[in-house]
């Protein structure tokens, strides 16, 4: 049904089969008053009136939308008993128009409409807070079945938002008693205490759409003591549940003169709130933290954030390597309003704070926090000053350690490509090295070498491609750092392995598939709902299964390539090598050369030899045979 105009609404209304006649007769009567100008308030009243009084919620919902048309001191005492009767109505939507409802009334009539539905609403909030017992658990089947986290709130959410509309109505109102502050000032300052006390609660609440719904409220409690204008707010995600007239500026680079201060209560509940918030495990929940941090943060002045930084500045940046695209486009553009080009130097202002709150993150249950965990990490290394970042550098590679074994394959993934980039910062013979370090430092970034190596070889045969792939790029970076190491000889042990990994090949077996087969088997969505395992994760991709031979000599190729570049004469040494992946086929019955195993492993050979093209003398001295001729099923 659509709802977004009141026309449209009893349109809607009119065509849908299920509608009774005296429904139908008091749409159409109510859609001649919209078109008519001549109608007074009394008869638009009583239309409005006699639709709501309809059995169906889809009438309910329509004389809800067409409350707002007509804002008038008589007219909303009839929008606002409406919204009352209807506060607590089964339908969502009819719940949804009032929070709209009650918002365009604030807006034109200010604290009286807020006065009057305050207390329902913060009592109807409050109570509600606790599922009840028998709620808890439903019939299924003649049996008890627990609920799941967002079932059984009864009105909690909707209650909430129609809060919020009320004072981004009041927001929206502008003026009136500017020397006060604005009515929104008022009503905020006045009811500071009980709804901070809320608003602390509910952000750990057990219902993550009661806790999306109160970010919400943050930004525009944010907004109401700095207007923030300037810079408009970027496209949000389907799940964002914003009013429509809120929804058109909300962050920028410039800040309206505020009337008055921001009350200490709220700047002590921004500061216990927001992190809280950026470090939810749902990506709405923490999109719409991100769009209240952003609000606060542009509202402060330069003097007056700082105050913040050790906070919220750390997640903040942490969520700039978010899986969920509008949460790390929506990060990054808010740290460089929020930042600047100062980002740098408060990291390394604030980098205890910061790596505590990385490490935290590595050993969260949410797999896609461990991911950007591990990209942040990365960065660390990359963008700040060694000297700097030495102290720290423990704790960061023994999060990443810890990463390496996760149940998740894509957080393996982004853990070995971390710890190669991280140690190839570090290392005597990359193309910046560091000065100025302490022996003791260098030992210690040796020793975590030689227990990274074990690692990033068992990730070579990893049954994911991608780390394969990452444990050949850490082992490469790796390798031209440490290649002066003599205790490491990790070049020389980088070879042997890749010729001991191109011989495993002969003991492939082609007749058993020890992979599991995705077959009749109950789908989860991103593990939301799977069953969790040790911790949570995308899929159970059972990592201590035994690497098959093939995938040994797959990532040998991946490591054959990261080493081509710096060190050219070994790869051309190891180039003969190939003929045997070249030359393998399974036995004529069970696929001969077009076997999925040697298919997938010969399409990692040619993008290989693409890469190493360079060496174009060499490849002809290897003799290797043509494409054409390598596929040629054998006769």
């Amino acid at each position: 049904m659509d709802l977004s105009r009141s026309s449209r609404a009893l349109q809607s209304l009119l065509k849908r089969p299920a509608v009774s006649e005296a429904t139908r007769a008091s749409a159409q009567a109510l859609l001649d008053l919209l078109d008519s100008s001549a109608a007074s308030d009394a008869e638009w009243r009583d239309a409005v009136l006699d639709l709501a009084g309809q059995d169906s919620w889809e009438a309910v919902a329509a004389s809800l939308c067409c409350a707002k048309e007509r804002m008038t001191t008589d007219n909303s005492e009839m929008a606002i008993g409406l919204c009352n009767e209807h506060l607590h109505h089964t339908e969502a939507r009819v719940r949804a128009e009032v929070a709209n409802v009650l918002g365009s009334a604030a807006a034109a009539l200010g604290l009286t409409v807020y006065d009057a539905m305050r207390d329902r609403l913060l009592e109807s909030v409050e109570t509600q807070m606790a599922r009840a017992a028998d709620t808890a658990s439903a019939a299924l089947g003649g049996t008890r079945v627990e609920l799941d986290d967002t079932t059984g709130w009864k009105s909690l959410e909707s209650s909430l938002l129609a809060l919020r509309s009320l004072l981004e109505g009041l927001r929206r109102r502008g003026c009136e008693g500017a020397a006060a502050g604005g009515p929104v000032l008022l009503a905020l300052r006045r009811d500071a205490e009980r709804l901070c006390g809320l608003t602390k609660q509910l952000v750990s609440h057990q219902n993550r759409h009661v806790r999306q719904a109160t970010y919400q409220m943050l930004d525009t409690i944010a907004r109401s003591f700095r207007p923030v204008v300037d810079n408009p707010l970027p496209p949000a995600p389907e799940v964002r549940q914003s009013l429509p007239e809120a929804s058109a500026t909300t962050a920028g680079a410039s800040v309206a003169p505020p009337p008055e201060e921001i009350a200490p209560e709220y700047l002590q509940t921004f500061q216990d709130t927001l992190p809280v918030g950026l470090g939810d495990n749902w990506s709405q929940v923490r999109y719409e933290a991100s769009v209240a941090t952003r609000s606060f943060m542009l509202g402060l002045t330069e003097q007056e954030r700082e105050a913040y930084f050790a906070t919220i500045m750390p997640p903040m940046c942490l969520n700039r390597h978010y899986l969920a695209e509008g949460v790390r486009l929506y990060s990054q553009m808010s740290w460089r309003l929020v930042y600047g080009n100062k980002g740098i130097p408060l990291l390394e202002r604030y980098l205890g704070e910061t790596v505590e709150c990385y490490v935290q993150a590595a050993e969260r249950d949410n797999h896609v926090v461990r991911e950007a965990a591990c990209a942040a990490i990365a960065e660390l290394g990359l963008r700040l000053g060694k000297e700097a970042l030495a102290p720290r550098v423990g704790s960061l590679l023994d999060a990443l350690m810890v990463c390496f074994k996760d149940e998740s394959w894509p957080v393996r993934d982004a853990a070995c490509v971390s710890s190669g980039h991280f140690c190839f910062v570090f290392g005597p013979s990359t193309p910046d090295p560091p000065r100025n370090l302490e022996p003791a430092f260098r030992k210690q970034m040796l020793s975590y070498v030689k227990l990274l190596l074990p690692l990033w070889l068992k990730n070579l045969a990893d049954p994911i491609w991608s780390v394969r792939e990452g444990a050949a790029i850490a082992l490469g970076r790796s390798c031209q750092a440490y290649a002066a190491a003599p205790m490491l000889m990790i070049v020389e042990r980088a070879c042997r392995e890749i010729v001991q990994r191109f011989m495993k090949l002969k003991e492939q077996d082609y007749t058993e598939d020890k992979t599991k087969k995705a077959v009749d088997q109950q789908l989860f969505s991103c593990g939301s709902l799977a069953p969790k395992l040790k911790r949570g994760g995308c899929s159970d991709c059972d990592p201590q299964r035994e690497a098959m031979p093939w995938e040994h000599a797959d990532g040998a190729l991946y490591l054959l390539r990261e080493l081509s570049t710096p060190f050219p004469n070994l790869v051309v040494q190891l180039l003969p090598r190939l003929r045997l992946i070249v030359e393998t086929a399974a036995p004529s019955e069970l696929g001969g050369r077009q076997h999925p195993y040697l298919r997938r492993l010969r399409d990692t050979l040619w993008r290989v030899l693409l890469h190493v093209s360079h060496l174009q003398q060499s490849c002809r001295a290897a003799e290797l045979p043509s494409s054409r001729a390598a596929c040629r099923a054998p006769e």
